[in-house]
Parts: structure tokens; sequence; C-alpha cells
């Protein structure tokens, strides 16, 4: 690790040594019947079942009961036991959860009278094994565990303010995002990206853009689920990566303003307004945003077959500025007690310009130029996304007794104008007497998706539980590339170039899972059948049909051995289809030296998927030991092939498999409501079979990274976070990938009872953050560094206006708000 990384990483360490563990805190300055003199208390003990041992480590919340205001909280001591003082008088709703258990809620009053309020002992009934398991959180710690998922809350970040969603997703320790915001998980790039619940039909480039202009204050929590059961969608080999927005609407009329910069010139602005009378409640948000970015690139290629050996070198400078406008927003109106019908849009667009100067060099034996050439590039980009969804749903209880209708379409739009200006140069640098020459490529992609979705989920008796559902989806993607290139000073193109294709996709889906609790164990067991159609269409060539029928099973199985403790082994089969893209055969390319081939006989890649994990739940925090193993069967790569002229062809192939073994480590502390953080270590060890292509591109690798987060209260009302991550070098099919350092540091300050908040941030401090690798065969060796300029400080203001927050039922993940009327206890 470089210096300055290590110095963070030690001042967390030291943050979290000398932390103190409390259980309970006073209620903070401001909370809604807060006094200087507050006396009371709430107290009990909480129990597993009728019977059960005490659970120690269990969340206790409390909450004022005229607006369900967040007061105060604390956790449970080892014997279960919980007090919660310094409480004014008044009547508070108190929520106990712990994972694996059904959350209690209980009413409680205070007053001078009776200032201490007992509720004896709560007794936890234990969940039957429900995908969306009860969060355990006293505070809004940093990162949680539930049945099936890690949650990482991100609202609190300092970091998060100001930014878009790709740079909050650096922060989370078992995603690694690339310079060019790809994301991977369990060193997989195959992920799939769910926004609320629901998969993003948004793919490669489109899905890059896509939260690359989504603000990152936006987003209240991020999900990791690295093995779904069938219920969910089974693309994506290495999971789910689900992104929850903020949703939970304010009663009455409420919202909230933002602006921020950085002093790299980037800027923006957000405003959102909430409104909620009777039976009916409304969302919207309006996003404006102004990026900039330079970018360093350098490669080196060295071409094997020629004799004498032959270089091809490059450096690439860009300068890229971009506007985003992000919206959207929701309508919800109550049809009875149980059900509500919905509508729900947002969009998004992005226009870009990008300034380059590529200057390229053929080099001989002694790596002196030989041919020279500079490339002036000017481009235009634009992405726009639009998403409408209409439903109905019914729930008698949330995640027990739920129904739901919904009909949703996307669309997604790109379109690419670039400009380019060749220069000729002499072997010195000097103008060459050889014209000069333009060229001109439009690139246009279209795609329009409908989907029609039902899922019900329906307790069969007080242990057992069935969902079952279905998905139909048609999708459409019309792509057109057109170059043109012509001398200087002539408006006669010497060469002229088009690739146009129409793919098509449809598929219906059901799925039924069956959940059952026998005592401490738990098990889950599900499978969903699919048939898809695709079709591959270019003109003049005969289309590529395929037709998949599937079945895609998942096995859940859980564990609760003693209190806190909590263990967990599942099983799914999961799919990755390529990207239309990859298929295509006829990319234009206006550099004569590196071109794109795609390949229109491409096959989905299947992967068997096992994970196991062990936690530890304690008032100190939380530990996570998870292993997992995979097996991917038909696996494609990206391979580069240079001949001995020196053209470097880049294309997708698929290979025989490829199994990788790893394992993911969480301790996550906690102190009180002042501090907590956490410390991820990843690993894996995979192993690739490419015999059908070539025994040169078979081998294995290992890779591994360490990252670390602290968020700690300063003094009330000020918030510090610090994070840091190491990636250590990894091997590829061709290669290897360099070492990456990121780190960012922020704090967040809070005034005017609590309704403005200050955020500065420092992404980079130390201008570590690079991308080098390196890939070599027979045929070649290449070495390339990129460079983008992350380090910069950032500000972020946000002003909020009305009513305290009171969740909706709006997310069907989601446990709502407590609706039924509970028992005051004096």
């Amino acid at each position: 690790m470089k210096p300055g990384s290590s110095a963070v990483l030690t001042a967390l360490l030291l943050t979290f040594a000398t932390s103190h563990f409390v259980f309970a805190q006073t209620p903070p300055q401001g909370a809604p019947g807060a006094r200087s003199a507050a006396t009371g208390s709430i107290v009990g003990i909480v129990r597993a079942d009728s019977a059960g041992p005490p659970l120690a480590g269990a969340a206790v919340t409390i909450r004022a009961a005229r607006d369900s205001a967040l007061v105060t909280g604390g956790i449970t001591d080892n014997t279960g036991r919980f007090r919660i003082d310094g409480l004014p008088p008044g009547n508070y709703l108190v929520r106990v959860s712990y994972i694996g258990y059904q959350p209690a809620s209980l009413a409680a009053a205070i007053t001078s009278a009776a200032p201490a309020a007992n509720l004896g002992a709560i007794r936890m009934r234990t969940d039957v094994i429900a995908l969306e398991g009860v969060t355990a959180e006293a505070q809004r710690s940093a990162v949680t565990v539930q049945i099936d998922r890690t949650v990482y809350n991100t609202r609190e970040m300092p970091v998060a303010s100001g930014g878009n969603t790709t740079d909050l997703l650096r922060n989370i320790p078992e995603l690694d995002v690339d310079m060019d915001g790809n994301v991977k998980l369990q060193g997989s790039q195959s992920v799939a990206i769910h926004l609320n619940g629901r998969p993003a039909p948004l793919r490669g480039e489109a899905l890059k853009n896509f939260l690359q202009s989504m603000p990152a204050n936006r987003i209240d929590k991020v999900e990791v689920i690295p093995n779904p059961s069938a219920r969910y969608d089974p693309e994506g080999i290495a999971g789910i990566l689900n992104i929850v927005t903020k949703e939970d609407l304010d009663l009455g009329l409420s919202g909230s303003v933002s602006l921020n910069a950085d002093a790299r010139g980037r800027y923006g602005s957000s405003f959102n307004l909430n409104y909620q009378a009777g039976k009916l409640t409304f969302f919207g948000n309006v996003s404006a945003n102004r990026h900039t970015n330079v970018q360093d690139f350098f490669d080196l290629r060295r071409n094997l077959l020629a004799s004498p050996v032959t270089s091809f070198r490059n450096q690439t400078y860009g300068d890229m500025t971009g506007f985003f406008t992000w919206f959207d927003g929701s309508i919800e109106y109550k049809l009875g007690p149980k059900e509500t019908l919905y509508l729900a849009g947002r969009g998004n667009i992005s226009d870009n310009a990008l300034d380059g100067l590529s200057q390229n060099a053929i080099l001989d034996a002694l790596d002196a130029p030989t041919y020279r050439y500079n490339n002036e590039n000017e481009n235009d980009f634009n992405f726009r996304n639009n998403y409408a969804s209409l439903g109905f749903r019914r729930v008698v209880k949330a995640q027990q007794n739920e129904l739901s209708l919904e009909l949703r379409r996307n669309g997604t739009g790109q379109d690419n104008q670039t400009e380019y200006l060749r220069r000729f140069l002499t072997p010195d640098g000097e103008p060459s007497s050889q014209p000069n020459e333009l060229g001109l490529t439009d690139t246009g992609n279209d795609v329009a998706e409908y989907v029609l979705q039902a899922d019900l989920i329906k307790p069969l008796n007080a242990v057992t539980k069935l969902e079952t559902g279905y998905k139909g989806a048609t999708k459409g993607t019309d792509y057109a590339n057109q170059l043109e290139r012509f001398l200087d000073n002539s408006s006669t193109p010497i060469r002229s170039e088009r690739s146009d294709y129409q793919y098509d996709e449809d598929y219906h889906q059901a799925y039924a899972t069956l959940s059952r609790q026998f005592g401490k164990f738990g098990m889950q067991i599900g499978a969903r059948g699919e048939i898809a159609n695709t079709s591959f269409a270019v003109p003049g060539v005969e289309a590529y049909e395929n037709e998949y029928r599937n079945v895609f099973p998942s096995l859940n199985l859980s564990f609760a051995p003693a209190a806190g403790w909590s263990t967990r082994f599942s099983y799914s089969k999961r799919v990755d289809r390529p990207d239309p893209g990859m298929l295509n055969p006829g990319v234009p390319s206006a550099d004569s030296l590196n071109r794109f081939v795609g390949n229109p006989e491409l096959l989905p890649k299947y992967t068997h998927s096992y994970t196991f994990d062990i936690t530890r739940q304690a008032p100190w925090g939380m530990i996570r030991i998870a292993p997992y193993y995979r097996q991917t069967v038909d696996n494609w790569e990206y391979f580069k092939i240079v001949d001995a002229q020196g053209v470097a062809t880049l294309t997708w192939m698929n290979t025989d498999e490829v199994k990788a073994y790893g394992g993911n480590a969480t301790l996550s502390l906690r102190s009180g409501t002042t501090s907590n953080g956490f410390l991820n270590l990843n690993m894996y060890q995979y192993e690739r079979n490419a015999s059908n292509i070539s025994a040169a591109y078979s081998g294995d690798g290992f890779r591994w990274d360490v990252s670390a987060n602290g968020m700690f209260q300063i003094h009330p009302g000020t918030n510090a976070q610090m994070f840091v991550r190491y990636q250590a070098p990894q091997d590829m099919p061709q290669g290897r990938i360099g070492a990456r350092i990121f780190s960012s540091v922020g704090v967040r300050r809070q005034f005017m009872d609590k309704k403005a908040t200050i955020n500065l941030s420092v992404f980079d401090p130390f201008a570590l953050m690079k991308f080098s690798f390196e890939t070599r065969d027979a045929t070649h060796v290449q070495k390339s560094e990129n460079r983008m300029r992350f380090r910069t400080v950032r500000v972020a203001l946000n002003y909020t206006f009305g009513k305290p927050p009171q969740p909706t039922v709006r997310r069907p993940q989601e446990e709502p708000a407590v609706t039924e009327p509970a028992p005051v206890i004096r």
C-alpha cells in the first residue's frame, strides 16, 4: 500500500480502537418534546419466541407517537435488557427488531406521575425465512446484514452529497468500480443492477451513463444480494445490486433544495417536493448538474509477428464537459385500507462534449518513429431515458400477504456524432506532404421495452408461505452507425461504411418459492422457468435466431444456533446474456490499426453459484464471513488479436468454463449513535479453461482487495467520514491489471434545527487513483495506463422544509409503517 492510504487506514483503525460502546443515548437536541431536564425512561427485556433465550443486540427504536419522528434508540445488552433514559413526557412508538425474527411494535407513555414505562418481556416471533428479513439497526448503522443481503446505508455519508451514483458506489466495500464506471461484484462484471427492487432495463454504456447521471443524494441505501432466490430475475451471474432511492414520503407538504460545487468546475442543484393529503400522495424531484473531466491515456503495443518487431504508441488527452438533468415522480391513491393504485415515472437527459488529441506513432525495433499521425477529435453525444410504471398493490401484511400487478415501459436512446481531423506527420514530427484526412461518424441507438409483472405472497400457515408470480417482456433495439472519410479540402468521401442491426427479445417467466420454518432452521426452495426468443438481424444477412428454455432453481437454508448468531447456505443458477452490441459483426472503425468485431454466434453464459455465510451480531457491532464458489459454463471473454500488419482486433468469444473460489469478511463496529464503521476483505481465486480457443488463453489468477470506512461524531450535529480501498493487482486472460487505490474524506454539519446540512468532501486526496493494465499473447505485448482526474474538493448545501418523515408502503420489499393500534403501557 502506498504512503498516504496507509495513514488513512491507520487513523480509521485508531478511531475504532478508541471508541467506547454504549447501549442507549438521550434524545438529540431538537427532538420532538426535548427538554433540558428530561427524566423519563423506557425499559424492557427482549426474548426469542414464547419461552426462548434473551436476545443480545436487538435493535430498539423510539419514535414520537404524534408524527413518527425518530427520537432515539438503543441495543439490548447480553441479558436481552434495554433501558432508554432521558425521555421527556409524551407518547412514544417502540419498535424492536432482530435478524431472523418478526419486528415487534408497542406503544408507551411517559407522564410526570409515571416517568418510567416498563414494557416487560417482549417476545419476538421467529420469522419465516423471508428473503427480505429484518434489519437490526439501533442507530442507522453504516452496514447491516439481512437474511439474504448486506445493506449499506448511504443517506448520512458526507461524500454522497453533490456527486453521482457511480461516485457513491465506489464507497461500497464489496463493489469494484473501475475508471470507466463498470461495476464488479465478487470479481465479476456480470452484476444485475436493480432500482427499488426492479431490474434496471439498461445495459452496457446506457447503464453506465444512467448511473453517472443519477444524483447520489437521491440514494437511501445500497443492497448487495450475491445469491438471490428464484423470486428474482436470473440475470447477472454475480448477483444483484439493488439501489434504493429516497422515496419514503413525508406527511403534508415537505421537500428539500440542494446545491453543490467542486474545485474542478462541476456544480449542480436539485429540488424535490412531497405532498400527502387524505388518500392521495405525490412525490416529485428534478436535478440538474454540470460535470467535467480530464483524462490521460498512454498505450504501447509491440507486434511480435512482425520481423523485425514493431510497436504502436498512443498518447491520448481528453477534456469532457456535460450537463445532465434527472427528474422523477410518483402518485399514489389509496383505494381502501389495504389497496393502493400508483403511477410512477422517471427520466434523464445527458448532453456531453469531448475534445481530444490522440498522438500516434509506429516505432521500429529500436523504438524510433517511422510513421506518425495525430487525431484531433470533437465528440458530441447524448443519452436519454424515460421510464413509466402503472401498478396496483394489495398489502394485508408486508412480505407475508401481498398481491401486486405492474405494467412498465422503458425507453432509452443514445446519439453520438464524432468529427476528427487526422494530420499526417514525418518521423521527426513535422507536417507531412500527405493530405490530411477528415472523418465523420454518426451513431444512433434506440431501445424500447415493455414488461408485465404479477407477484403473490400468501401464508399457508403460521410458519409457511408461498411466493409465486409471472413476468413477461418484449424488447427491441434499433442501431445505426455511419462513417465517412474525406481528404482535406474535398467533399467526395474516399471511404463510406455503414452498420445497422435490429435486435428483438421476448421472454416469459414464471416462478414459485416455498418457505418453511422448523424452529431454529429455515428452508426456502424455489424455481423460475423461462422461455426466451431472440433475433439479431443485419440488413442483407440472414437473421440469427435463438430460442432458450431454462429452469433456474434456488435453495436457501438458514440456522440460528443461538442469540446473535445466524448462518445461511444458498444455491442458485444464474444467466448472463450478451448485449446486442457484442453481437454486431460490422462496426466501422476510424482507426485502421484498432478494430472491434462482434460475434453474432455468442451464447449466453450460465453460472451455478454457491454461498455460505455466518454472522455474529452483538452490541458492539457485527462480524460476517461469507465464502462462495461459482462455476460458469460457456463463459465469454474479451480477446485481442494482433496480425502481422499490426492491426489489433477486439472480439468476444465463448470459452469452456471458469471456476471461482472466494470469500468476503466484514467487521462492522458501532459506538452508540456517535460512531460506526466497517473493515472489509475480499479475495478470490479463479481457474479459466479456454482450451476450445487456445490453451494459451487458459490459466489461473488471484485477486484481493481491502477497504475500510468510518463515520463518527466530532460533536453534536457534526459528523466525519473516511473511506479507503486498496485493490491488489489481478491476472486476466491475456495479461494483468495493476493495483488501484481510492480514498475519500468528508465532514457533514447540521444546523437550523437539522433542517440545513453542509457537506465538505475530498475525493482521492493523495491523487493515487489510476488504472494500468498489460495484455500479452503470442501475437503482441501491450502496456496501458489510464489516469483520470478524481482529486477534488466538493461542497454541498441542503435545506429541508415541512414535516418530519413518515414512511409509506410504496415499495413491496419494504416493511410498512405500523397501522394496527398497539396497547399503551404506562
